[in-house]
């Protein structure tokens, strides 16, 4: 085994690639230690366990609730980390965990401080044919893991590169129990933001596109538009044109996060013939070689294989 100054990239990547693997706990604390050092959540050589707590929350909360992730290959007996926060976003209805109360966190919080004694930081202990001991040590009682000054040194240096080691084995887990498109560029954002799509709506406008694609209601001037993902951006995860419509705000609120049910998906392929029929939305529509047709059916049909909530209509007024 490794001594703490001889700790090296080869050695975790040796760690993750030999590891038996029924959750995706040891790329997510191998990430967790690295950002606490970071972010300057280290003192006097030791990290709280609280602190590697919130890492975990802020990167399971994202793959559980916003992008709807299994951790898992048995469905009931997902890892305790992913039922708590399951069980919290049911409770509370709240999709961002910025957006959880103070109190709800904390507690939140202190349950995954405990799953990490008891689940996480002894398995990186014990796994085989490396021990992850030379980057840090933790007795059961400890509150903190105690990170030496040749491992944190190691850390800083190299922080960049172990972040992508411990995304790429991640990837490698879930992609294995997951459908779901650009599956890392998921993994590497705790907080991601969907991009202002004004533009897009302005060309809706000067197409005519001003009626929901929905119920059919009438949603024009401009400032009344709402630039809807016909499949949701929490699965799609970009702003691609021929997934893009018009909506009202009450349509856009309803449907959220659900796909919409089978009919509408051949009523936006019409639409976007039409569109296809205007010569400025030829670029747009067909870049790199894709067919939008193609791609809405096989990320329609994608949606359904992961189980993504279906079937969502509008009340035509």
């Amino acid at each position: 085994m490794s001594t703490a100054s001889q700790v090296g990239i080869l050695d975790i990547i040796a760690l993750l690639k030999h590891a038996t693997m029924s959750a995706s706990y040891k790329p997510a604390l191998l990430r967790a230690i690295v950002e606490c050092v970071q972010r300057n959540r280290i003192e006097n050589g030791r990290i709280l366990l609280v602190d590697l707590a919130e890492q975990f929350l802020g990167m399971y909360w994202t793959q559980t609730v916003v992008f709807r992730f299994r951790h898992s290959p048995r469905t009931a007996a997902q890892p305790e980390i992913v039922q708590r926060m399951s069980e919290v976003a049911d409770a509370t209805g709240i999709r961002q965990a910025d957006l959880l109360p103070a109190m709800v966190r904390t507690k939140l919080v202190t349950q995954l401080s405990r799953v990490l004694t008891i689940n996480v930081l002894q398995a990186f202990h014990t796994s085989k044919p490396v021990q992850m001991s030379p980057l840090y040590s933790w007795e059961k009682e400890d509150d903190s893991i105690e990170v030496s000054v040749e491992s944190e040194q190691f850390i800083r240096a190299n922080a960049e590169a172990l972040k992508l080691i411990a995304n790429y084995y991640w990837a490698r887990f879930l992609t294995r129990l997951n459908a779901s498109p650009r599956l890392i560029d998921k993994i590497e954002r705790d907080k991601p933001r969907r991009a202002a799509l004004h533009g897009v709506a302005a060309a809706m406008v000067a197409r005519g596109e001003t009626m929901c694609f929905y119920c059919g209601v009438n949603v024009g001037p401009l400032n009344r538009i709402h630039v809807d993902h016909f499949i949701p951006w929490t699965f799609v995860f970009e702003d691609k044109p021929w997934n893009l419509v018009a909506a009202c705000e009450p349509c856009n609120l309803k449907k959220a996060d659900t796909l919409p049910a089978e009919p509408y998906l051949q009523r936006l392929i019409e639409l976007n013939r039409r569109r296809w029929s205007l010569n400025e939305n030829r670029t747009s529509f067909m870049a790199a070689g894709v067919n939008p047709e193609e791609q809405l059916k096989e990320l329609y049909g994608l949606a359904l294989s992961a189980e993504w909530p279906a079937g969502w209509a509008a009340v035509v007024p």
